[in-house]
């Protein structure tokens, strides 16, 4: 069976001094903590799970007092699966996919970790990090640290790297020499950017809203999703954010596929954005010319008119159409959720309510910002910028936030 890493690491002397040789250079310096004692992570890298193992701090997981309610349901980013925030740690199984909410700068302030935590659970932080979960959690110690039956800290496989473990691999690979750091960087970010590994959830002690994606395991698939797992930890191919990441190596062990629909996501809604700036522009250019009296566009009316309903055409359906979109997806994969009984019927017709107001909400609301930034453009063009821009994104999160809070309140 697959283990944490062990708290103390071979070799992770030679690594301090590289580390520090690196540090002098640049005029770095570091914690007693950080270069005195060798943590779980890369190269002795110092970890929120050391703090939580020794009991220095404690983990921002509790157990609920009482009986565990269910988070409502969400839609996952490709609207195509189900996903839930975990109210009681102590629930999660091996085998369970779960998502986080993604953040570059984990582990350099835990503070700052649980507020991009809580940011997700309000809707204001939508792309996710996955990981799968190795071991059962039967408890939670006084540090609450999710313990294993046997007494050992449960552990999740993902592909993961923070600042200081970057930092400090960079520094080893230097060998303390500050001109190779150039080009041991440049290899860093092209090749080695994430690692494939085991660790303990414990590490996540500072980012306490998880999200589980709901689907339908028994024993059997289990026990092969941690089977596959031990068999990525060790032939994995390299860390691509595109073709091989963390969501990559995930569903290539849970399902068989290694697939990333986040991806696919993120590029569709750069491309939305990117027309309906275009559209924006193209009708600032027409109307500019137009006063100006210059350009085949002015001297030709018809071309101006088809020109300017395009553009507003473009603008219009880049905010309500994925709104729409997004709830005949969601109908969909209400559908097919169903035969596998993960919520009930209550909740499903919660969330198709959610769904419809929705569509009224973002949907309506993304073609009233686009009519005014067209219509605000030639005076205040950064306003109508940024309301083109940040309207639909504002739209949605705010009313992600407003159905938590509700849920929360009826709870």
């Amino acid at each position: 069976p697959l283990r944490c890493p062990s708290i103390t690491n071979d070799g992770w002397r030679a690594a301090r001094a590289a580390q520090r040789r690196m540090a002098v250079g640049l005029g770095l310096c570091g914690t007693w903590r950080q270069w005195r004692e060798a943590g779980s992570g890369a190269h002795g890298t110092w970890m929120p799970t050391d703090d939580f193992m020794r009991g220095w701090r404690r983990t921002f997981f509790r157990a609920p007092k009482g009986p565990a309610v269910p988070a409502p349901l969400r839609l996952y980013m490709d609207y195509s699966r189900l996903m839930r925030e975990v109210q009681d740690i102590s629930t999660l199984r091996r085998g369970d996919h779960c998502v986080i909410a993604v953040k570059v700068s984990r582990v350099l302030s835990p503070s700052f970790d649980r507020f991009t935590s809580f940011a997700s659970r309000y809707g204001f932080c939508v792309v996710y990090h996955h990981f799968v979960v190795l071991d059962d959690v039967a408890y939670l110690d006084e540090a609450g640290v999710p313990r294993t039956s046997a007494g050992g800290a449960v552990c999740i496989l993902e592909y993961t790297n923070t600042v200081p473990e970057a930092l400090n691999t960079v520094a080893v690979k230097s060998e303390g020499s500050t001109l190779q750091v150039p080009l041991v960087v440049a290899r860093f970010l092209l090749f080695d950017k994430g690692q494939c590994q085991s660790m303990a959830l414990a590490d996540y002690g500072d980012m306490p809203c998880i999200f589980l994606l709901l689907q339908r395991l028994d024993e059997g698939d289990r026990d092969k999703i941690v089977s596959r797992a031990h068999e990525m930890r060790h032939n994995h191919q390299r860390y691509n954010v595109f073709f091989n990441n963390c969501e990559h190596c995930v569903n290539s062990v849970c399902i068989g596929e290694s697939t990333s629909p986040e991806v696919g996501v993120v590029l569709r809604n750069m491309l939305l954005l990117g027309l309906r700036l275009l559209a924006l522009v193209g009708l600032v250019a027409g109307e500019s010319w137009r006063q100006e009296g210059r350009g085949a566009v002015c001297s030709r009316p018809r071309l101006r008119s088809i020109s300017t309903t395009l553009c507003h055409s473009i603008g219009l359906a880049t905010a309500y159409i994925p709104a729409v979109l997004r709830y005949k997806q969601a109908i969909a994969c209400l559908g097919a959720h169903r035969k596998l009984s993960l919520f009930e019927a209550w909740e499903e017709r919660t969330l198709i309510a959610k769904e419809r107001a929705r569509v009224l909400l973002v949907g309506g609301g993304g073609v009233a910002a686009f009519v005014v930034a067209s219509v605000i453009s030639r005076s205040l063009p950064g306003a109508a910028l940024a309301l083109c821009v940040g309207a639909p994104t504002a739209l949605d999160s705010t009313w992600t936030c407003a159905t938590v809070l509700w849920a929360q309140s009826a709870r």
